[in-house]
């Protein structure tokens, strides 16, 4: 983490602004990793700060995406849930079905721990279907885990998420 804050304020001091909130969400997913609330929220702020005075909105998605494991992480699960109904909406509108494959995976996430998930499975199953057969990337076979296991009890959703519940 050290080695990344040193390598950013490098790349920031070199006057290069291209890119900033692609750099904002991996700086945001290592502080999530590292239980960093307060830096992961600083990045995705000067993301979408970015974004917002530049037109440069390829990350949004994964920045709201981020921004719900923020709220989420502090309790605040009415507004997480928000904040992945924007990263989805986002990422629909832009095409990017990764950014809307990964923030459906979070959306049933925050909707089992509410026990309201029919919606989210449902819009999780219809953009994981939408790659093709090939298609090869690990939120897929998170997505096809969920989908066996979704008419299943809470129990067994407690089991998925604590095995591998990606960020």
């Amino acid at each position: 983490m050290v080695q990344m804050k040193r390598l950013f304020a490098t790349w920031r001091a070199s006057g290069q602004r291209l890119g900033l909130p692609f750099f904002a969400v991996l700086r945001a997913e290592a502080c999530l990793c590292a239980d960093d609330r307060v830096g992961a929220e600083a990045a995705i702020g000067a993301g979408l700060e970015h974004a917002h005075a530049t037109g440069e909105h390829r990350q949004d998605s994964d920045l709201h995406r981020l921004r719900a494991g923020c709220l989420q992480r502090a309790g605040r699960i009415d507004e997480a849930a928000a904040a992945l109904d924007a990263a989805l909406d986002i990422a629909a509108d832009q095409g990017a079905r990764l950014a809307e494959l990964r923030a459906a995976i979070d959306r049933v996430r925050i909707d089992w721990s509410t026990s309201s998930s029919a919606e989210a499975a449902a819009r999780l199953v219809t953009v994981a279907a939408s790659f093709d057969n090939g298609a090869s990337v690990p939120e897929l076979s998170v997505a096809s885990a969920l989908r066996r296991i979704h008419s299943n009890g809470a129990a067994d959703r407690r089991d998925f998420w604590s095995q591998s519940a990606p960020n």
